[in-house]
């Protein structure tokens, strides 16, 4: 695969494959991959029955446009067959999925599917609901927030919208649009065939919790506490506990001394002592108990947080 400081190796192929077959076959403006006969002594020559680019208007003349396009969904589908090796060695060596089996990272894979997607083409749209996640393998795509590009993607087994896997009802907080430069590849695993995998290997569960959790705290603590240093934030997600409050139950007790919380999502009701509005609703990042958090300050809370009413 090309990169922007040379290429990266992808894998070995013999006899049957099809080389340059998403070019061949009119699916990409230009060759995706790279190719070439290994280097040593024991090297074979070789022998291949080729389609010169000149050629392609006559070769799409002979299907018509229902068998062309089945024709380039199966060759989309030897490309994936070829990748499968590759997507499973870059997905243990990094990332989301890095901290699970090579037994559970194998048999997701051959859930995923390849997508070949056209310049300009929106592959997940701002606010819609996130149902999968995309690994790119070659190509670039642009990442727009609020009508305005604020970076672009191009380095291949980088993960794309990860949090659709991670938080239920999650909504896309950026579009993702392939380049207009070029053709994008990407492999996408749905959240259906992650959370289907994952009951095959019920020890995996407990990594995915603790992935679940660390990621939701670093969320959170990322937007208040942006001038503190990464590591740090990842230092006290591994303290911090995630909790789903019901109406009508408490984060807080008289009877138990003051802990730091700060509201993520929902409606968080707060009863404030010896204040002139009884109760309100929490703020979006809103955070309660940081002195108690800090050492400034011990004994039970002056106020106490509730779910509110659904």
């Amino acid at each position: 695969l090309p990169e922007a400081d040379g290429e990266r190796f992808v894998g070995l192929i013999g006899p049957t494959k099809v080389l340059g077959g998403l070019f061949a076959v009119g699916s990409a403006s230009r060759q995706v991959f790279s190719a070439r006969v290994p280097e040593g002594d024991d090297a074979k020559p070789l022998h291949a029955w080729e389609i010169e680019a000149s050629d392609l208007e006559q070769f799409e003349s002979l299907f018509n446009a229902a068998d062309l396009c089945a024709l380039r969904r199966r060759v989309l589908q030897d490309v994936r067959i070829q990748l499968m090796p590759y997507l499973q060695r870059q997905l243990a060596s990094g990332g989301v999925f890095s901290r699970y089996s090579s037994q559970f990272i194998g048999q997701l894979v051959k859930d995923m599917d390849l997508r070949l997607f056209e310049p300009g083409q929106v592959i997940f749209k701002e606010k819609s609901l996130g149902r999968s996640i995309g690994i790119l393998v070659s190509g670039c795509v642009d990442i727009i927030a609020n009508g305005r590009k604020v970076m672009s993607k191009s380095d291949s087994g980088q993960e794309i919208g990860e949090a659709a896997l991670f938080e239920s009802a999650y909504r896309r907080h950026a579009t993702t649009r392939c380049s207009q430069s070029c053709e994008t590849l990407m492999f996408l695993a749905s959240r259906d065939a992650f959370y289907a995998c994952l009951a095959k290997f019920p020890e995996e569960k407990i990594k995915l919790s603790v992935q679940v959790r660390h990621r939701i705290s670093m969320t959170v603590l990322k937007e208040p506490f942006h001038m503190c240093d990464p590591a740090f934030l990842h230092l006290v997600c591994t303290e911090c506990e995630v909790v789903h409050l019901t109406w009508p139950k408490t984060a807080t007790s008289p009877e138990q001394d003051e802990v730091m919380h700060l509201c993520y999502t929902g409606d968080l009701v707060v009863e404030e002592e010896n204040s002139e509005v009884p109760s309100r609703f929490a703020k979006k990042w809103e955070i309660f108990g940081l002195r108690a958090a800090l050492g400034l300050r011990t004994g039970p809370p002056e106020y106490k947080l509730m779910a509110g009413r659904q």
